[in-house]
């Protein structure tokens, strides 16, 4: 299993340098509470940018003032950025975007005006008089996962396994380190003839969840979870279409898993209509080629699971002959794309939704990209 470096694992995972820290002159007790230093989706700044951030807890009983407060990653000049007027009120917190926007109205979001970097570090923070009110040790954290304190205010620090940034830390489990990914016995590739594929472990206690679907691997997902997706809209007035339902599922790793050319299995994903009819002309001529697409990470006690190793196996008799140029894999779980809520290639629930609202209106006259799933804007779209 991976450990974090065992500066950062002594007392949770980033050293109670800030064990210190300090109480304000007035006894407010100001803490450097949570933080995220690879934000992808967790939370949008009001600009709808996915920014790196902080968390500052007032855990004392009376409201602190943050005014010409420095919060820095410098240890040589830590007021690389300063608080304007500036009141969290007793048992709150404050959101700070690391962006390097430098945004300092109290009555907006407050933006650094320098990045919090996802990399080895420090960020403190510090009174206006040039105390040290606290500080942490950072490292470089894995997409979307914060560390902070549990309990809020509190010594131990952990990477968290749900933010919650400008809330209580309360919800999430603590963990003080990562496992290690698992290994695969063959590269990604082009392969002539079928081969057993093998997943392993730097740690014989851990263990090791897959997928065969593009979905990411998940203990919930064991057994199968299904989504929602319409191969069916109502180009005019009429019935909308029928709901169909597709499978993600995770496999836990027992025995090798055999790869081999599917092309003869069935087409699924590409018959999956991404507009108004279920014929589209654009369906490919089935069978297609396909294929095996491996996803697996590892779980180990006391860790968060592992980032997400994937693999892509073609095989066929010409092997890579087959091909003229370069082939790209890109795995992400078809709900993603195709799925009636959120996927980005469909009309989807925002269709259906201005269908309801204008029943009687024509195709032709809606406001045709706006209306539709593959018509949304922002990064909650992106995948």
């Amino acid at each position: 299993m991976l450990s974090l470096p065992r500066h950062s694992v002594a007392s949770g995972i980033f050293l109670g340098i800030s064990l210190v820290l300090a109480i304000a002159s007035n006894g407010q007790m100001i803490r450097l509470n949570e933080v995220m230093l690879l934000n992808a989706s967790t939370i949008y700044d009001e600009d709808g940018d996915s920014e790196n951030w902080l968390e500052i807890y007032n855990s004392g009983p009376t409201s602190a003032n943050l005014s010409g407060c420095g919060l820095s990653d410098d240890l040589d000049d830590p007021f690389k950025w300063t608080f304007p007027y500036y009141i969290i009120p007793p048992h709150n917190f404050a959101l700070i975007w690391g962006s390097g926007k430098d945004r300092v109205d109290p009555s907006e979001p407050l933006h650094l005006n320098f990045s919090l970097d996802n990399d080895e570090g420090v960020i403190f923070l510090t009174s206006s008089q040039g105390v040290i009110l606290d500080l942490l040790v950072t490292i470089e954290s894995p997409i979307d996962i914060s560390f902070g304190r549990l309990p809020d205010g509190g010594n131990e620090v952990g990477l968290l396994d749900s933010a919650s940034p400008a809330a209580s830390n309360a919800g999430a489990s603590q963990f003080m380190g990562i496992a290690s990914p698992p290994l695969f016995s063959e590269p990604s590739g082009f392969y002539t003839a079928d081969f057993q594929l093998e997943l392993s472990t730097t740690d014989p206690d851990d263990f090791v969840v897959y997928t065969l679907d593009g979905s990411e691997p998940d203990t919930a997902s064991i057994g199968g979870t299904s989504f929602m997706y319409k191969n069916n809209y109502p180009f005019s007035p009429g019935p909308l279409g029928d709901s169909l339902y597709g499978l993600m599922e995770s496999h836990m790793y027992l025995d090798p898993v055999t790869i081999y050319d599917r092309s003869a299995e069935p087409d699924v994903v590409s018959q999956k209509s991404s507009t108004w009819s279920s014929m589209g002309s654009y369906f490919p001529d089935s069978p297609t080629s396909k294929a095996f697409v491996v996803r697996a990470r590892t779980y180990s006690s006391g860790l968060l699971p592992s980032l997400i190793e994937s693999r892509t196996y073609f095989v066929h008799p010409d092997g890579a002959d087959r091909y003229h140029l370069p082939v790209v894999s890109l795995a992400l779980p078809e709900q993603d794309l195709y799925g009636y809520y959120d996927g980005i290639i469909v009309p989807g629930y925002i269709y259906d939704q201005y269908r309801i609202s204008y029943p009687d209106s024509v195709w032709q006259n809606y406001p045709r990209i706006r209306s539709n799933n593959f018509g949304q804007r922002g990064q909650e779209w992106e995948r």
